[in-house]
């Protein structure tokens, strides 16, 4: 083969790992005992990849060894539970947005800090929050009004405290601005599910809902462009001295 052509070949390879690779995959379920509403809690079990993942339950709520609980992001797209073989990439942000937007929608400030508190177990130290039904309808509804899912003020809802906590806001405009404060957290993320039960075909792309998860920047992809890198450089060595 040309040298020329394999270097692009080699570009190429690189850009696929980006484009149609995944982080790994899990299978979903309802978690009991922590909402009762159409969101979370969940528990999602990983079947493959993930594993800088933070597994594990949250008092009263115990896990097994490769699952984690979380919540939804989304208002507007779904799963099915119990759901096998969601594929999943680790973002910074939501791909299709949700009801306040159809393009990328990164996490607020808020919702990684309520979502952070909540998997280290460490929830109920700062807040009237119970790792119960009711507390996980909070949670999953605060979490919605955060990402501008959910219509409306705080101000008076069950999930007010929750967000006043998260935002440090003292009154709905306080709220409100918060919203759009991005996160800045290294260990919160989106992890977007595809290609599962009820999923909806966009583009070619079949999404299903996005949930949360406590991990450090995905490496999958920079291992796999590195990997090709000696290979690039070698080429332009070689097609330099021709």
């Amino acid at each position: 083969m040309n040298k020329q052509y394999t270097l692009i070949a080699a570009l190429v390879a690189i850009g696929s790992f980006s484009t149609f690779a995944y982080d790994g995959k899990i299978n979903i379920a309802d978690q009991s005992g922590l909402g009762t509403g159409s969101g979370g809690a969940f528990k999602a079990t990983i079947v493959s990849g993930l594993t800088d993942a933070k597994t594990g339950g949250v008092p009263g709520h115990a896990v097994g060894a490769n699952q984690f609980l979380t919540f939804c992001v989304e208002l507007d797209e779904f799963l099915t539970l119990p759901g096998n073989g969601y594929d999943v990439n680790v973002s910074t942000s939501a791909d299709r947005g949700g009801v306040n937007t159809n393009s990328g929608d990164p996490i607020s400030a808020g919702t990684a800090w309520l979502f952070s508190k909540f998997t280290d177990g460490t929830l109920t130290t700062v807040l009237t929050f119970a790792y119960n039904n009711a507390g996980g309808n909070q949670l999953q509804d605060a979490i919605w009004w955060l990402e501008q899912e959910l219509p409306g003020n705080a101000t008076g809802t069950p999930f007010e405290y929750l967000v006043q906590a998260a935002t440090g806001g003292a009154n709905e405009a306080a709220y409100l601005a918060a919203r759009s404060v991005n996160s800045t957290d290294p260990r919160v993320k989106v992890l977007n599910m595809y290609n599962g039960p009820a999923s909806t075909s966009v583009g070619g792309i079949n999404y299903n809902q996005d949930v949360l998860v406590v991990v450090p920047e995905p490496s999958t992809y920079i291992a796999g462009g590195l990997a090709l890198l000696p290979l690039l450089f070698g080429l332009r060595s070689r097609l330099s001295r021709k």
